[in-house]
């Protein structure tokens, strides 16, 4: 008996409704390409300093358990910050005499990035005037405060969808909701798409396939960049409370009824359960998933090397959740159900490569060699920031130390933490199409679909 034929989409993938072609096209991306990307991403100088940060990974099957030793540079992060509070005291003691004044104190940033538009602590500088409690500030108390607004050692982020992922082509294409797409449907639904053609150039762009105007778009992806994302599959477990949140994301979304069943549903061994169902009852609550968190041996071991960047594989204790599926400095694992390829990527060049940049291009752009830019002239430096930013005395001109002083604590700044960034990099409809990846589909590569598909 005949089958309906046509293109499926099942777990995020487009594939043939025939279970030999369906096999065929999972399994080859499988093996080519990583579903998600795990980047470990930092600022250091040397491979010397590491710190041990532990993860657990929201798998489709189950969580996994991972620990992570970063050599994050040359000084450990703590230096890093102490470099960058000596620096922002200098810009701050405008008088040089070692102390903050009360009127130098009440511009400290509040966010402990300097910004001429970003909000000062005005008068609330003195509840950081506590050891000893002068009038005055300190370098270490400037510290004590940057350390604490600057966040934590380690952040997770998930990286903004590429604009490929995010266009309305499957659902143009779907005519009637059922999650497949026959060749009539394809064809009916291009005729549809053309009238998204604003630009009448005959090829549909991304931008031109968006839900909402590129604007829109784009903003919305900004605001949610700094918002925290609360169903990120990739949740830190080092620290009590990152573990009591981890602990109620697992029991929510793999357990039934506010509990954990069974060991299959944590992807560790019948054993391991045993051990942390501390109230031997055959079930896992929320506070024994909390301990299995804090005290169960990780299920891989990674250590990411920034310098030079690679990850290296260590122990993979649950090989029935875990498998290596390539090796190297990016090991791609199939972390229960989803291939995860890590990366580590340091940014310190490009940190040093922009400190240079700026001062070729000051030294350019002084028209009159007067040896200072004034706003006019700050302009030929194409800096992502504005002419007050740099000008460190108000006084109208920006010198070379002056330059020099905000890109290296800016650098400094950055350098204070690591990301991790997880982000998916399944191919979309949108990429099976466009197949000399320029981001436009043209009648060419629209006639191939039902053979690319």
């Amino acid at each position: 008996m005949p089958t309906r034929s046509g293109i499926r989409r099942q777990d995020s993938r487009f594939c043939s409704s025939d279970p030999i072609a369906a096999c065929w096209f999972v399994r080859c991306q499988n093996a080519t390409a990583a579903v998600v990307l795990l980047i470990f991403l930092g600022f250091g100088n040397a491979t010397v300093s590491a710190q041990t940060f532990r993860f657990v990974f929201m798998g489709p099957k189950s969580p996994v358990l991972l620990e992570a030793q970063v050599q994050s540079g040359g000084w450990d992060l703590r230096r890093v910050r102490e470099r960058y509070a000596a620096g922002a005291f200098q810009r701050l003691d405008q008088d040089h005499n070692g102390q903050l004044s009360p009127a130098e104190a009440s511009r400290i940033p509040v966010s402990g990035r300097f910004s001429a538009e970003g909000e000062q602590l005005g008068p609330r500088w003195a509840e950081l005037d506590v050891d000893p409690a002068d009038e005055q500030l300190t370098e270490g108390e400037l510290f004590s405060f940057l350390d604490r607004v600057l966040g934590p050692p380690l952040t997770v982020e998930r990286q903004t969808p590429r604009l490929t992922q995010t266009v309305r082509l499957y659902a143009e294409l779907d005519l009637n909701g059922d999650n497949s797409i026959t060749p009539d449907e394809f064809a009916q639904g291009l005729q549809r798409l053309q009238q998204s053609d604003f630009d009448d150039d005959e090829t549909l762009s991304v931008a031109e396939l968006q839900p909402f105007p590129l604007s829109v778009v784009q903003a919305r992806q900004a605001a949610e960049a700094q918002t925290p994302d609360s169903d990120i599959p990739l949740l830190l477990v080092s620290t009590v409370d990152e573990r009591g949140i981890a602990a109620a994301r697992i029991v929510a979304e793999y357990g039934i009824d506010g509990v954990v069943e069974s060991a299959v549903q944590l992807g560790i061994s019948e054993r391991f359960f045993r051990v942390f169902d501390a109230d031997k009852n055959g079930r896992m609550e929320a506070s024994e998933v909390v301990r299995y968190l804090e005290k169960a041996p990780a299920q891989v071991n990674l250590s990411a090397s920034l310098a030079p960047p690679m990850i290296g594989l260590g122990r993979i204790s649950a090989p029935e959740t875990v498998t290596v599926m390539e090796e190297g400095k990016r090991p791609v694992l199939n972390l229960a159900g989803v291939p995860v390829e890590c990366v580590a990527r340091n940014k310190a060049s490009d940190l040093r490569d922009q400190v240079s940049l700026f001062k070729i291009r000051m030294r350019q752009s002084d028209a009159d060699k007067n040896g200072y830019l004034d706003a006019g002239e700050f302009a030929g430096l194409q800096a992502p920031v504005s002419f007050r930013d740099v000008d460190l005395d108000e006084n109208g001109q920006v010198t070379v130390e002056e330059l020099d002083l905000f890109f290296t604590l800016d650098g400094l700044a950055a350098q204070s933490r690591l990301v991790a960034t997880l982000s998916d990099e399944a191919k979309v409809l949108f990429n099976l199409l466009d197949a000399n990846s320029d981001n436009r589909l043209v009648e060419r590569e629209l006639r191939a679909a039902p053979e690319v598909l």
